[in-house]
């Protein structure tokens, strides 16, 4: 569950072959969208935020988000809301109300510096390095306006 919503798994057999896979996600507070899953793909992990939720293919790689992009966060140079966005290229891990970032970039507000580049300057439509020089950065936890990570080099 994110902060204003919460999402389930609907599970049922396809007709051909009779076997139980995750059909569909439904998502409270995301205008009540219904994402479904194309047959034959194993679904993956759900990460569910304020206004917004991404799930992975375990199956296929991948991610695809749908409800509100109003801050860019999803990475992929735009905003918005649309049902269902296919992220190419960039594959977040840990996800606050209006950011989300990688191991290595982050993507959407930045009003309070979450998006890790060393200023609290605009909004960050595409994935924005996160600053360290050569270091390595991992994040490991998103709050609501905030991102948490352990640094390695």
């Amino acid at each position: 569950a994110g902060g204003n919503q919460s999402c389930t798994y609907v599970q049922a057999p396809y007709p051909n072959p009779p076997i139980n896979e995750i059909k569909m996600i439904s998502c409270t507070d995301v205008g009540g969208v219904e994402v479904t899953i194309p047959q034959g793909v194993t679904m993956g992990s759900l990460f569910v935020a304020d206004a917004y939720a991404c799930h992975t293919y375990a199956s296929q790689g991948g991610m695809r988000c749908f409800g509100s992009n109003a801050f860019g966060q999803w990475g992929t140079g735009a905003t918005g809301s649309a049902t269902v966005a296919t992220l190419s290229g960039y594959a977040p891990t840990t996800f606050g109300s209006s950011f989300t970032c990688s191991t290595t970039s982050c993507a959407g507000s930045n009003t309070n510096g979450q998006l890790g580049n060393g200023s609290t300057a605009s909004s960050s439509f595409a994935p924005t390095a996160i600053s360290g020089g050569s270091m390595t950065t991992v994040v490991a936890s998103a709050g609501g306006t905030h991102a948490c990570g352990i640094r390695g080099g």
